[in-house]
């Protein structure tokens, strides 16, 4: 590489790890439009699940495709690069024209033979100005954002296994216990977990900085039911359920496929989203527990018409609401939005039996005209277009079914028993937020924190909103075992989720 920019800068200035990298010198850039350009390149997977690619480009290749104002094919490198640096504008939009990459390199780690590197390209992320300021070489480096990276063997070796690289997920009571956990998912013919190399001092890292690492691989074994696309979906799924578990998006970056003989076949990266390991876990982290509730978790999440399956905006929203990098208010607010979601999906999934209205909407049509005359005759006498037009304005809503009632029968899709005062406080919690964006708790009176002792405080009221979402999330997910609550001053003990089913 010609400047500075390269793999290693992002290892050393932004303390980040490569999953994989490649170089090669005979790399080629591709437009839609068929422009192809040749390049030097390095490119790899961060363990953020970015895919970074470094080309270096020589201004002799660049030449044809720019405007000639000042005879560029016959000027100077100086001339060249003085040029690029005072239009940058038109430089950019050139490179963004490249939207795929490809490449045959040879991986001594593979094999010895050729494989072929293609990507798909998302952005330009920057173009080195060291490189054009330096008259000295004819090469420009540029930095691209790649969406998703594959390598491919030249075999026809049958595919056996696929493990797929998972970030933030830890298992086991402490750092040291068993290194796999086999879950019995659907008809997956074996899928098993297992803890990446320097487990402890990745956990250690997770939880002293916050970051993202890979912390373990899954590993599914094929089948004739089971084959790369059905993998990504079961473990997409998988990784949604242990997102919920463990309070901190989970997902998987790479997957790699095997042959019978463990000969790598496949790679495959994506850039995929990932964030910041949070604490904030509902299900406690032994193998026990951790087993019991993916097993039983991702056979209703997988079931017809599952909320959290068919809407998966729900998980992120939530995972949000339990971030650190917010205030208070906001996590509150982001926890309205989860369960304004959780309605929303409520109402319009085909098991729902709610309407959004209390009475047909014909029916109540006929009813408008004689409210509005019953609204004219008591105004008589005191008679305000605009008032009576501001009144008419909300006929509608009185036939629209309340949010504590949606609330109460979504609890009870969930086959939660939930004590209509906790509703109620949930209702009052939420309209404060959605309306005047803070906590019902600053205006409580005397009265309501005798009845609600979780008003005395903004922490608990929020820390009671959460706990009020993990009792729907789980009971959609069917889970009837312990949980980690974090209501009030019982946060962190552990109390069963009480179902109507379970007390038959």
């Amino acid at each position: 590489m010609v400047s500075s920019i390269s793999l290693d800068s992002y290892k050393t200035v932004y303390y980040r790890k490569f999953i994989v990298e490649y170089y090669g010198d005979e790399g080629v850039l591709k437009s839609e439009d068929g422009i192809e350009l040749k390049c030097k390149f390095e490119v790899g997977q961060l363990e953020n699940g970015d895919i970074v690619l470094v080309c270096d480009v020589s201004i002799h290749d660049l030449q044809q495709f720019f405007p000639e104002p000042n005879n560029l094919e016959k000027s100077s490198i100086f001339e060249i690069k003085y040029f690029m640096a005072w239009f940058p504008s038109e430089v950019f939009s050139f490179f963004r024209r490249f939207t795929s990459f490809k490449c045959e390199v040879c991986d001594k780690f593979i094999s010895d033979n050729l494989i072929n590197v293609t990507g798909i390209i998302s952005n330009v992320s920057r173009i080195d100005n060291e490189s054009l300021q330096d008259y000295n070489s004819s090469q420009v480096t540029v930095v691209y954002s790649m969406r998703e990276l594959a390598v491919n063997m030249d075999t026809t070796e049958k595919l056996h296994y696929i493990a797929f690289g998972l970030t933030n997920f830890i298992f086991g009571e402490d750092k040291s216990c068993e290194e796999t956990l086999k879950l019995d998912i659907g008809r997956v013919k074996s899928l098993t977990i297992i803890k990446k190399k320097k487990y402890e001092d990745i956990v250690n890292f997770l939880e002293i900085f916050r970051g993202i690492c890979l912390t373990c691989e899954v590993l599914v074994g094929f089948d004739n039911r089971i084959d790369i696309e059905k993998s990504k979906e079961i473990v997409t799924d998988l990784c949604t359920i242990m997102s919920i578990a463990r309070g901190t998006t989970v997902n998987w970056v790479y997957y790699n496929v095997y042959s019978e003989e463990w000969k790598i076949l496949l790679r495959k990266h994506e850039n995929r989203v990932t964030k910041k390991y949070e604490t904030t876990n509902i299900i406690d982290k032994n193998l026990d527990d951790t087993k019991k509730f993916l097993e039983e978790a991702y056979t209703a999440f997988n079931e017809k018409n599952n909320l959290l399956k068919n809407n998966k905006r729900i998980t992120y929203a939530y995972l949000d609401a339990k971030a650190r990098n917010d205030d208070l208010n906001a996590k509150g607010i982001k926890l309205v939005v989860v369960i304004e979601i959780l309605t929303n999906a409520f109402l319009d999934s085909p098991s729902s039996s709610m309407n959004r209205h209390i009475v047909d909407e014909n029916l109540f049509n006929k009813l408008i005209n004689p409210i509005k005359k019953a609204i004219k005759d008591t105004l008589k006498g005191n008679d305000n277009k605009t008032v009576r037009s501001l009144m008419y304005q909300k006929l509608e809503e009185l036939n629209r079914i309340s949010f504590s009632n949606i609330v109460s029968d979504l609890c009870q899709k969930a086959g939660l028993k939930v004590k209509r005062d906790d509703i109620e406080l949930f209702v009052k919690c939420r309209n404060k937020l959605v309306h005047e964006g803070t906590f019902y708790s600053k205006f409580a009176t005397i009265e309501d924190k005798k009845r609600w002792p979780v008003l005395e405080d903004e922490s608990l009221e929020y820390l009671f909103l959460l706990n009020f979402v993990d009792q729907i999330l789980l009971g959609l997910l069917k889970y009837k075992a312990e949980y980690i609550s974090r209501s009030g001053d019982l946060l962190n003990k552990k109390h069963l989720i009480i179902r109507k089913d379970s007390l038959k």
